[in-house]
């Protein structure tokens, strides 16, 4: 989740001409903490790829996201997202450093979390993705045959 709720949509994937979509707004994000058991991660503040910013703006973004966060929820926030999977081995000291247990990304990575801890591979699910993609994306198989096909 991204911990700046006054975000109103996702302005990055319309500068690529894709459709922006609207963000929960905070009464969603608190509706949906309270009614349902989620682990919520952290996915920086403002979705920016921190591999292009430099370390210092980076490492903000990873610890207030974390901070504002727990403050909202209040409760601890252990995962970090990193936002379209641009990490670096820098990034991944600082989530460790700063008290998060794993990150994820979307094109590197271990297929398990013992693997590498700050960098766990995970596969992409997009607004268009319905039940069925969604189904597909999450079956075993799907990610056995994405992370062998990607580059590692």
């Amino acid at each position: 989740m991204l911990a700046n709720h006054e975000l109103k949509g996702n302005s990055w994937d319309a500068y690529s001409g894709d459709v922006q979509s609207e963000l929960m707004d905070a009464k969603d994000r608190q509706t949906l903490i309270k009614n349902f058991d989620i682990e919520v991660g952290s996915h920086g503040i403002h979705h920016l790829h921190l591999t292009q910013i430099p370390l210092n703006e980076a490492e903000k973004e990873i610890v207030d996201s974390k901070n504002f966060l727990e403050n909202e929820f209040r409760r601890k926030i252990l995962v970090f997202a990193y936002p379209f999977g641009s990490r670096n081995d820098h990034l991944a000291e600082i989530c460790e450093e700063w008290g998060y247990r794993f990150a994820v990304n979307t094109d590197q990575g271990g297929r398990h979390i013992a693997d590498q801890p700050f960098s766990i591979f995970r596969v992409n699910i997009f607004p268009e993705d319905g039940p069925q993609q969604l189904l597909k994306k999450s079956s075993w198989w799907y990610r056995w045959y994405f992370y062998f096909k990607r580059k590692r």
